[in-house]
């Protein structure tokens, strides 16, 4: 999780949202394999929408992990969450993952931002 984070804030701080776009999709299998349905299902929404679409491997992962959320979370919450993120700003979009990454290694936010490493 550490290292995702890394990861995330480093696309941030270079601004290479074409990179952080395949982190944030990556990120929505992990968080939905180890149960952070919430976010992974908004964050879900965020890297589905839009003119880039995902192909072979990347799309089944992130199909697979749609059905675990939706599944765990009910299909109207996690269509509601998926929503939200839909209608998120990229930037907004890094400031969840950053928060829900956050919530799993303890690192320190300020004023509901996440701090840079």
């Amino acid at each position: 999780m550490a290292l995702f984070r890394e990861t995330v804030a480093h696309w941030r701080r270079l601004g290479d949202y074409t990179h952080q776009l395949t982190t944030l999709r990556n990120l929505v299998h992990l968080l939905a394999r180890i149960g952070v349905d919430d976010a992974a299902a908004v964050l879900h929404g965020a890297v589905t929408v839009g003119s880039t679409p995902s192909f072979g491997a990347e799309a089944e992962r992130l199909t697979a992990a749609w059905e675990h959320a939706r599944k765990r979370l009910g299909t109207s919450v996690a269509e509601a969450a998926a929503a939200r993120g839909r209608h998120l700003p990229l930037t907004e979009v890094v400031d969840e993952a950053l928060a829900a990454l956050d919530a799993l290694t303890g690192e320190a936010t300020s004023a509901g931002r996440p701090v840079e490493p």
